[in-house]
């Protein structure tokens, strides 16, 4: 696992460790005395989520996650924490997105669409046996997506707005012009009549 020069460092560091626990001095003692002090106090946190099937396929993949591990169901954030997380991540991008007046609105408007998406899929459960899980990944999701949507839509208005202003203004063009063309059009009228042909009789 360790190179050698990395291996020897270590049998050096805990050699003091070692013979203050009664082990002997040579090295193979003492590299197995630090893989069970690894063991006895090295902890590992691994996070899933409940959504789709990918928990349950690595539960029958690996069963020890179920075995050996310690499980802690953690509940759904409390309304304050909701609020809280979106009115940080939106006080972030406030002078970017030019936001500065509508952060705690927007907070509250993400809290209430996680909540009744949250609700609506209870009914859905109740309804159709089926679920849908919200959690905070989708809600931090949700949060993210409206930031990088209002920063395109900025970008793109002001765009477009020129582009309306182009068109309207070449399509006013007509209306001044429109006396003009009239009386040529009334000008050409009998020239059009002269030269008009009558259809040819079979």
């Amino acid at each position: 696992m360790f190179p050698r020069e990395e291996k020897d460092t270590i049998l050096e560091d805990i050699a003091d460790k070692a013979k203050n626990a009664g082990q002997d001095q040579n090295k193979d003692t003492k590299y197995a005395f630090f893989v069970s002090q690894c063991r006895e106090r090295l902890h590992l946190v691994l996070t899933f989520s409940p959504v789709g099937e990918g928990f349950r396929n690595r539960c029958r993949q690996f069963p020890s996650i179920i075995n050996c591990c310690t499980i802690d169901w953690y509940n759904a954030w409390p309304e304050d924490a909701l609020f809280s997380v979106a009115s940080r991540q939106f006080e972030d991008n406030a002078t970017k997105l030019n936001i500065k007046d509508s952060v705690e609105v927007l907070a509250r408007t993400s809290v209430y669409l996680h909540q009744s998406v949250k609700e609506a899929s209870e009914n859905y459960y109740n309804e159709l046996r089926r679920r849908n899980y919200t959690t905070p990944t989708s809600y931090l999701d949700l949060i993210k997506t409206y930031i990088e949507m209002l920063g395109a839509n900025r970008l793109l208005c002001p765009s477009r707005c020129n582009v309306i202003k182009t068109v309207s203004n070449v399509c006013l063009r007509p209306t001044r012009w429109s006396p003009i063309s009239s009386r040529n059009l009334l000008s050409l009228c009998p020239r059009l009549r002269r030269n008009q042909r009558p259809p040819k009789r079979w």
